[in-house]
């Protein structure tokens, strides 16, 4: 019996899932979406985790099956080893504060009749932006090359690879690998290259508070001022990450999340920094932020089993 691995991206308004047998196949047809109820309390967050983790079970249509890992992709902060949620003050999964994820999720396990278990069944929880990295490196086959890959959202996810590695502690790069915490003008990284940055960035050039969604679809119907904030926001981005380009030289520049589905009008605001800082680097957005996340934690399954 070939045991199966779920993975799961945990996302602050969807739960995406799928499930691989344990040679890298997927058993499903694409990627399912659950609502996260990432607002509610926690028995309510944990219970839904564990019923679209049934749901998923339930749809792979052989007779025999059992579960041998499950394979969380989530966002931070928090502490990936323990599998403890650290988050607050995010307006997304302020309840799972100070939880242990993985024990809550093995108690489940456990105390289901329906969801058998392998006697080695692992729960593995990795950041999101980190899972989204090897998805694309992976899904680019970029296997002896460097990659800067960042997530933009409610915060930044970002992650270095060079020759399969996540790289920390060297090019000027963090020892935790990610630089969302990093100094940048009046705060940190995080504070800018973030769903935050673009609307205080929106505020200031459309003299007005709008949702990046609004004024994106406001840029498509040719406002000028609309497409001028998404072109500022490409000049922040540039500017942040030209020092770490500068020491890293990457084969290329991946960005995903919600805003980077926003790349056609920072486009030009990204190469127009690069190119007076003389840099010369592909930069690109992903085409489906949540297939290369799934695809990530596959990836980090088979790598964190010396495959």
């Amino acid at each position: 019996m070939d045991p199966l691995v779920i993975c799961l991206d945990v996302g602050g308004t969807f739960v995406k899932g799928t499930v691989y047998n344990n040679k890298n196949k997927p058993l499903l047809e694409g990627i399912n979406y659950y609502p996260a109820y990432a607002n509610k309390g926690k028995e309510e967050i944990l219970g839904n985790f564990f019923q679209i983790i049934y749901d998923l079970y339930q749809q792979v249509t052989f007779d025999k099956k059992i579960v041998g890992a499950l394979m969380i992709a989530f966002p931070g902060p928090f502490d990936y080893e323990e599998g403890i949620c650290l988050i607050q003050g995010l307006s997304k999964y302020e309840s799972l504060y100070q939880t242990n994820i993985k024990e809550e999720l093995i108690k489940r396990f456990n105390r289901s009749q329906e969801l058998p278990i392998t006697s080695d069944f692992s729960i593995s929880i990795f950041n999101d932006g980190t899972a989204f990295a090897f998805g694309e490196y992976t899904l680019q086959s970029f296997a002896q090359k460097k990659g800067i890959y960042i997530a933009i959202g409610t915060g930044c996810g970002s992650t270095f690879i060079k020759n399969g590695e996540m790289v920390r502690g060297s090019y000027g790069i963090p020892e935790s690998g990610m630089i969302f915490d990093e100094p940048y003008k009046d705060g940190t990284i995080d504070d800018y290259l973030s769903a935050r940055g673009l609307e205080q960035i929106i505020e200031q050039t459309l003299g007005e508070k709008a949702s990046p969604k609004i004024v994106y679809d406001r840029a498509k119907d040719g406002e000028q001022a609309a497409v001028e904030a998404f072109n500022q926001f490409g000049q922040q981005v540039a500017e942040i990450l030209s020092p770490y380009v500068k020491m890293f030289h990457p084969d290329e520049i991946v960005l995903g999340g919600q805003i980077s589905k926003s790349f056609e009008f920072m486009e030009t605001g990204i190469h127009n920094i690069f190119i007076r800082e003389n840099i010369q680097v592909k930069i690109r957005a992903t085409k489906d932020t949540s297939k290369a996340v799934i695809q990530g934690l596959n990836t980090l399954k088979i790598k964190k089993a010396g495959l």
